[in-house]
Formats: C-alpha cells, sequence, structure tokens
C-alpha cells in the first residue's frame, strides 16, 4: 500500500492577510487619486430670503456681516428684517460682539431693535460670569483702545487689572492694547497691539505675557472667538478670537463665550419659543455661524459675500452668477462645514 503522506493545513490566515491587505493598498490608492478632487457637496443656493421663509417661523441673525459691517447697514438688510418681521417671523440677534448696546447700535443704522424678541451677544452671555469672579479676582486684559469703545470693561464691571505674575486669567477683549503690570501710579500699563489688529504680529511684551500664562496653566476667557472681521472697506481685522488661537498654539487653555458653542444660541432660543426645525440661523461665517447652527441643531443660511468673500471672490458689489457653485464645495469641503442654504447676500429677494 502507499504510504498516505499528510497534506500541510491550508493557510487561512495567510489568505485572508493578503487579500485584507491588497483591499487596504487598493483602497489607499484610490483614495490618494481622490483626495484632490473637488466632490459636490448638499446644499441649496438661494437668491433671497424669501425663497426659503415659508419654512421656517423664526430667524436668528448674525449681527456683523449679515445686518450691518462697523459703520452701517448693510444693502438689503432693513428690507429683509422688514419683510420677515410682517409676516409675523420670530427674529432674535446673536453676536460674537462683546458690546451691550447692540440694540442701541442698530437703531442707530436705522434697524429697529424692537423687531427682535431677543438680542444675545458673547459680552451679555459673559460679563455676568467677570463679575462674579467666576475666573479669580484679577487679570491681564488684552482689549481695544478708549475710542473704540463706549463702556470701559474695567469699570463697567470692575475688573482688577494686574501683571501676568499675578493675574488669576487672561482675558482677551480686543486686540489694540494689551493692559497688564499697574505703573507706580497704580494705573495700568498699556501696551500697543495694532500689529495684532492689523497684521496678526504680536509684539514681544504680548508673546511674554502670553507665554508666561501658559507656564502658569492660566485660562484665557475669550469673549469674542471671532478671529477675524469684515471691514467696510473689504478688508479684515483681527478680533479677540486671534489672540485666543495665539495663545492655543502656544499651548495655553482657552475658554470661548460664543458662537459656534451652541449656549449662546439656546439663550435666544428659549425667547423664540420655536421648535428647532423650524428655526434658521443666518450668518457669513463657516466656523461659527454654520457650525454653531449645526451646534445647536437647527438650519443654516450662509451669506457668502461676508467674511469669505475675498475667498470666494464675491463682495457686496457682487450678482449671484458672479458666484461659483465649484469655489462653495471646494471652501466646504476644505473647512468641513456645509450649510443647508447659501445666498450671496442678506436680502429678501433676487
Amino acid at each position: 500500500l502507499t504510504a498516505m503522506l499528510p497534506l500541510p493545513a491550508p493557510n487561512f490566515l495567510g489568505f485572508w492577510g493578503a487579500g485584507l491587505a491588497f483591499l487596504i493598498g487598493a483602497g489607499t490608492v484610490v483614495w490618494l487619486l481622490y483626495r484632490g478632487r473637488t466632490r459636490n457637496v448638499t446644499f441649496r443656493r438661494i437668491r433671497g430670503i424669501e425663497e426659503v421663509s415659508a419654512d421656517y417661523d423664526a430667524f436668528i441673525l448674525d449681527a456683523y456681516g449679515v445686518l450691518r459691517d462697523a459703520d452701517r447697514a448693510l444693502p438689503g438688510a432693513l428690507d429683509c428684517v422688514s419683510s420677515l418681521h410682517s409676516r409675523g417671523k420670530k427674529l432674535a440677534v446673536v453676536s460674537n460682539s462683546t458690546s451691550l448696546d447692540q440694540a442701541e447700535q442698530l437703531r442707530n443704522l436705522g434697524i429697529d431693535p424692537s423687531y427682535f424678541r431677543a438680542i444675545v451677544t458673547s459680552g451679555s452671555v459673559s460679563f455676568p460670569l467677570l463679575k462674579r469672579r467666576e475666573f479669580g479676582e484679577q487679570c491681564v486684559l488684552f482689549t481695544w483702545r478708549p475710542e473704540d469703545v463706549k463702556k470701559d470693561l474695567e469699570q463697567d464691571i470692575a475688573l482688577k487689572v494686574t501683571g501676568i505674575e499675578e493675574a488669576d486669567y487672561i482675558l482677551a477683549q480686543g486686540t489694540r492694547l494689551l493692559k497688564t503690570a499697574p505703573s507706580a501710579e497704580g494705573r495700568a500699563t498699556d501696551v500697543a497691539c495694532d500689529s495684532i489688529h492689523f497684521r496678526y504680529e504680536f509684539p514681544e511684551e504680548a508673546i511674554r505675557v502670553l507665554k508666561r500664562g501658559v507656564e502658569r496653566r492660566l485660562l484665557l476667557v475669550c469673549l469674542n472667538p471671532d478671529v477675524v472681521s469684515v471691514q467696510p472697506d473689504g478688508s479684515l481685522k483681527y478680533q479677540s478670537g486671534a489672540v485666543a488661537k495665539k495663545y492655543e498654539e502656544l499651548g495655553g487653555k482657552v475658554k470661548y463665550y460664543g458662537k459656534p458653542n451652541a449656549s449662546i444660541f439656546e439663550v435666544a432660543m428659549r425667547e423664540l419659543d420655536v421648535p428647532k426645525s423650524r428655526i434658521a440661523h443666518v450668518g457669513d461665517s463657516l466656523h461659527h455661524d454654520v457650525q454653531g447652527a449645526a451646534n445647536a441643531g437647527v438650519d443654516s443660511i450662509f451669506i457668502s459675500s461676508g467674511i469669505h468673500g475675498a475667498t470666494l471672490g464675491v463682495d457686496l458689489s457682487s450678482r449671484d452668477e458672479h458666484l461659483s457653485t465649484e469655489a462653495l464645495n471646494a471652501l466646504f469641503q476644505s473647512e468641513e462645514v456645509v450649510p443647508d442654504h447659501v445666498a450671496l447676500h442678506f436680502r429678501w429677494s433676487g
């Protein structure tokens, strides 16, 4: 009889391992080839708010870039607000501004503040915490020049400014002055920071203070998460979010008040008293408005001529045909944020 020699057992692990390796390799090649391509994302382009007004009972509006710029109401904004109000839509303003007088400012621009059920700013949600000394007794302060603001933060909430060695936290309200250690007269020393505001260039003293804050593990409290804002001439100016960004880059911890946190939207939504499915937020920042709306569970209407206008090649004088869907697709993919609707301007109809 012929001897029965044992056959080697099938190497199933090797077979499946080889197959898995092939699939991973093939998938990697496809991903690398596809990675640079612009894919279509889902959003609806509209010419005016009228096109979606029947879909919502309430609208939460950003201030800067939607209703206004630094000096004036934006074209079409007054008519759009009036049209929404006359049709019984509930309105609110949610802004990353630290000012407490937004109602007065809107009135001065010709926008009736009585149309809004709520006007909520990062200042209105954060100042009570500062008054209660939630973060400590004294701080180093990045702020504005006196001529830039109507109310002095130090006087309004009895804020105590001190040196970085004695500070309990760092407060970022603005980007034009750094107030730190008191002088011999007991007044805070002012360090000019216009280079931050205009060019995102930090003076040596500002960097020293921020680095020391990181070493001491101090919290930086940011009262306006916006990094930049659009000026009337179309230029961009850096806001207190830029100081927070630098602090994080240096390794520091930041607490933000304002959009895109859902909490600031929730303050407004309590006053609107409308189901989330019937609320839309209108804003011009993908990171703060569109992402903020998503965080709050409401739809978003992205105004493309605002802060992202330069990237998209449009401005306040542009017409709808100037706005490229391909450019929108590319922007939304690069920023990994997609709005529900896209309009060139905040206006009632096209």
